[in-house]
């Protein structure tokens, strides 16, 4: 009866809840863990065998030992599965008549499917840095358990590129390169890569190149905090027009600027920038999220950046025919309670480079003043300001706590404690992973998530016994730290047990000789 039931059902393509399928193959990979298992069936050589049931027996310790899963009527076709945490999966099916006997018996139970589902996204990290003036090094490390490193695609944009560039490189989880800028200004890199399961990981970043050969566009000096701007309109001026050019002359006020910053450390394009409302997100999150708490400025667009030194990208609208004589940019400490004028873009072109002397948080406006010297009113006192920047290059301080296996008596179960400080969090802060040394490589044991202080680590046997644990933290302007374990961390889930095995008596002198060892059992009062 057992050879029948080889061709009566077998199992077929894993489809997935989402929608699609994957492949039949030695072993599938699925990156959410709810999917279909459908399997064919021979209906009269079923209705001959009296089938009652179809069952799906699942084994999570590579075939060590099995459990039943579920159980469906066998027209019914597939099987609608639910996996409770990441891991490898053996699926078999079995039939069960109406004598209670199941075909094949569990002593001959062997995987049919094995599915590995991943559900955790890749880390990709990037690291861009300017080695000498005119070139950018580029390093990348990717992270993940099931890492496809073959799906590495990398690209960088600067002034000279026209757009997106692809970096060519051979994919690896992790390598360097480097190239020329000539131009120099800032080179904006985006990465992305996948894993087997199909989750996908992406990273950004930016460096500003040195370009004093240039010109002197980057001698930027930081604001004067002593000198406030008057109340008065520092534009206003007496202009000698002569009669037969006053009239072709429109006396209109060029509209105040929404500006753009784009911090030098920060991802963020480096073409000229669209309106406030494309306003460039910070690891993927819109500015308003990034430090929301910050966010005190009614209406103001708000950007926590890791550098002192920033761009602002900026467009002037309703320009007559006079042009643009100045662009002036202006800057508070204190929400606009008082206004001080920063300097002047020489040129009137976007971008203008931005330098403050402290991390702290940073106001800005900008006015433009027409050929013929019209020009809105200088920000007053009072007056918030349209985008605020929080400069901060403070990295996260972690206190890690000492990793416990065995938390509320289960062996498999490993509690991470931390405390993470830092004024400007990012939504999600922490990734954990873990390494067989403490130079790595490092494996995700979750994404990032939020700070809640603890992490319940369930540990299976595929584990190494010994392993070091890093926490990593990050702030939403993109910095970056880091704690580890000193010392291995053992991974044991076997429970010791003793046994007596034996008993023997001793002779009289050897008894005397070791009566110093002998502990003598009393059960009188007070024991």
């Amino acid at each position: 009866m057992q050879k029948l039931i080889c061709p009566v059902i077998s199992l077929c393509a894993l489809w997935l809840v989402a929608g699609g399928s994957l492949q039949a193959s030695e072993t599938l990979f699925a990156k959410s863990n709810r999917f279909q298992i459908p399997y064919q069936y021979d209906a009269a050589e079923m209705q001959r065998m009296e089938a009652v049931e179809i069952q799906l027996h699942v084994s999570q310790d590579q075939g060590q030992t099995w459990q039943k899963s579920l159980s469906v009527s066998p027209e019914t076709g597939r099987f609608d599965y639910k996996a409770p945490h990441d891991g490898e999966f053996w699926f078999s099916v079995k039939t069960l008549n109406r004598r209670q006997q199941l075909i094949p018996s569990e002593a001959n139970t062997t995987p049919e499917l094995k599915v590995i589902v991943d559900t955790e996204e890749p880390l990709l990290n990037l690291n861009l840095v300017q080695p000498q003036p005119g070139r950018v090094s580029l390093s990348w490390v990717a992270n993940d358990s099931n890492l496809n490193a073959e799906t590495l695609s990398l690209e960088y944009q600067q002034a000279d590129s026209g757009g997106w560039q692809r970096v060519s490189v051979l994919p690896s989880p992790e390598g360097e390169t480097s190239w020329s800028v000539s131009q120099g200004g800032v080179v904006a890199v985006r990465g992305k890569v996948n894993d087997e399961a199909g989750n996908s990981g992406s990273a950004t970043a930016q460096v500003d190149i040195d370009r004093q050969q240039f010109g002197t566009r980057d001698e930027v000096s930081p604001p004067d905090f002593t000198k406030p701007i008057a109340e008065a309109n520092p534009f206003s001026q007496n202009v000698s027009i002569s009669k037969s050019f006053a009239d072709p002359i429109p006396k209109t006020t060029p509209t105040p600027v929404q500006p753009q910053f784009v911090s030098q450390s920060q991802p963020a394009p480096v073409m000229p920038a669209p309106s406030a409302e494309g306003f460039p997100s910070v690891n993927g999150e819109s500015p308003a999220n990034a430090n929301s708490a910050n966010n005190n400025s009614a209406g103001a667009a708000v950007r926590t950046v890791n550098s002192l030194r920033f761009q602002v990208n900026y467009k002037v609208d309703e320009v007559g025919p006079s042009g643009v004589g100045h662009v002036e940019f202006f800057i508070t400490e204190n929400d606009g309670q008082k206004w001080y004028r920063y300097g002047e873009d020489p040129d009137h072109v976007s971008p203008f480079t931005v330098q403050v002397p402290k991390d702290g948080r940073y106001g800005f406006d900008l006015r433009a003043r027409s050929g013929a010297g019209l020009a809105a009113n200088p920000p007053q006192s009072g007056n918030k300001p349209p985008i605020v920047i929080v400069v901060d290059q403070t990295a996260p301080v972690i206190h890690m706590q000492p990793p416990q296996q065995g938390f509320s008596g289960a062996l498999n179960q490993v509690v991470i404690r931390w405390q993470l400080e830092d004024q400007n969090p990012a939504e999600k802060p922490v990734a954990l992973s873990y390494a067989t040394t403490p130079q790595g490589p490092w494996q995700p044991i979750g994404g990032w998530q939020a700070d809640q202080g603890s992490y319940l680590w369930d540990v299976n046997d595929n584990l190494p016994p010994k392993l070091y644990i890093r926490i990593t933290a990050r702030d939403a302007a993109g910095n970056l730290a880091s704690a580890q374990t000193q010392q291995p961390l053992m991974i044991d889930l076997t429970r010791p047990s003793a046994r007596i095995v034996n008993v023997e008596s001793l002779p009289t002198g050897q008894e005397a000789a070791n009566n110093s060892s002998v502990q003598p059992y009393n059960n009188g009062p007070g024991r």
